[in-house]
């Protein structure tokens, strides 16, 4: 039982770290400035032979352009979502006290 809690600690635990990196690296997507625009704004150049920049600690990182990767922001999106869910579901599990199996048990059933 207490082996169960604590993999259901840890699986929870990874998959709220790994959403939210996904939502950063969406947020990175939307936020990421061509070179002109980062001229623009005065705030340093992107690095050159970079598409586009992310700004954060005070220069700029490399990045991709949500034009040329929609699949990659697609991908980035699906991976989020999958992970809404699958934290859903462990919740779900860990409050009810039910392991998988056996909530597919009850469902074999009915």
């Amino acid at each position: 039982m207490i082996l169960r809690r604590t993999l259901l600690l840890i699986l929870e635990g990874v998959s709220v770290l790994a959403f939210f990196a996904t939502v950063v690296v969406a947020l990175m997507f939307i936020a990421a400035e061509t070179p002109s625009e980062a001229m623009a704004r005065g705030l340093g150049s992107v690095p050159a032979g970079c598409e586009v920049g992310f700004y954060t600690g005070g220069r700029y990182f490399c990045w991709y352009r949500l034009a040329n990767h929609p699949i990659l922001f697609s991908l980035t999106l699906v991976i989020m979502v999958a992970l809404a869910a699958a934290m859903k579901r462990l919740l779900k599990i860990s409050l009810s006290g039910v392991t998988p199996n056996k909530s597919l048990e009850r469902t074999r059933e009915r």
